[in-house]
């Protein structure tokens, strides 16, 4: 999943567009900003989803694969996982952020995909902690992508939802700072428990559970009036299409992301490699 953060021309609550009708079903654009607790809730998620993932990405997937291949493999390993966990984040986040879109039931829209999102992520990552082989760790890493954008795809979703267009822009602010608090807080909690596998993955994933749970209970996700049209395969296809002449800036936004995102994972890969053996020369 992607993890730059704004700038001149818009953050994250820039790159997400109103969501189109569907057959009559989608809910008009919100006039008013929803209630202070759910904003604090709105803020929390974020760091809490960013503490969860990016501890890994950072430091812990790295202390894992030197413990399981040694420091000499760890890099090409390091680069295998996340490789894979690209594709996957690449696929599920338009997939799941449409399919949100169109979920029908009293629970709302976003709600049931936040949690079962976040649960799933913390599964996974429970499952990479206690992996023995590159093989698993690939896997589990896949897997945590796909819940992870998953529950993330409906929650950015929620900015459309909730705040009106005009406030974009501020709500961006304050996403970033949000998300960039829980990529820092990551690695703090990440060296309190680098002797400790378990803890390491797990204080993370529950920290995000807490904090996407909360959000999702007092989110005020109303339900669609209607069931949207049944899509056909090519236009689930149309979801990796974006035109950059109609949507520029939008389109300009994402492409800059992919850049910062790759810049982001080949500078952790050796940040996560050289934080072990600091660590251990002391």
């Amino acid at each position: 999943m992607s993890t730059d953060s704004g700038d001149a021309e818009g953050g994250i609550a820039d790159k997400i567009p109103n969501p189109p009708p569907a057959g009559g079903s989608a809910l008009a654009p919100p006039t008013e900003m929803p209630r202070i607790p759910c904003l604090v809730a709105f803020g929390f998620a974020q760091f809490a989803i960013f503490v969860a993932l990016l501890g890994p990405v950072l430091v812990s997937l790295g202390i894992k694969l030197i413990s399981v291949v040694g420091e000499d493999d760890a890099p090409q390993a390091t680069g295998l996982v996340l490789g894979v966990g690209a594709i996957a984040a690449m696929i599920a986040n338009p997939v799941f952020g449409h399919i949100s879109d169109r979920t029908t039931g009293p629970w709302g829209r976003r709600r049931p995909w936040i949690i079962v999102g976040t649960v799933g992520l913390a599964v996974a990552l429970l499952a990479i902690a206690l992996a023995n082989s590159v093989f698993l760790l690939v896997i589990g890493w896949f897997v945590a992508q796909i819940f992870a954008n998953a529950a993330f795809s409906a929650y950015l979703a929620t900015i459309a939802d909730q705040i009106p267009p005009e406030r974009h822009a501020s709500i961006s602010g304050y996403v970033n700072i949000t998300q960039n608090l829980g990529i820092l807080a990551s690695t703090y909690i990440a060296s309190f428990f680098e002797s400790n596998m378990l803890a390491l993955f797990m204080v993370p994933a529950v920290i995000g559970v807490i904090g996407m749970s909360v959000f999702a209970i007092v989110l005020p996700d109303k339900p669609l009036t209607a069931k949207p049209p049944r899509m056909r395969a090519h236009e689930w296809i149309t979801l990796f299409w974006v035109n950059r002449v109609s949507t520029r800036t939008f389109s300009g936004s994402c492409f800059r992301a992919c850049c910062c995102s790759s810049a982001c994972t080949c500078s952790s890969r050796s940040d996560s490699s050289g934080f072990k053996i600091a660590s251990a020369s002391t």
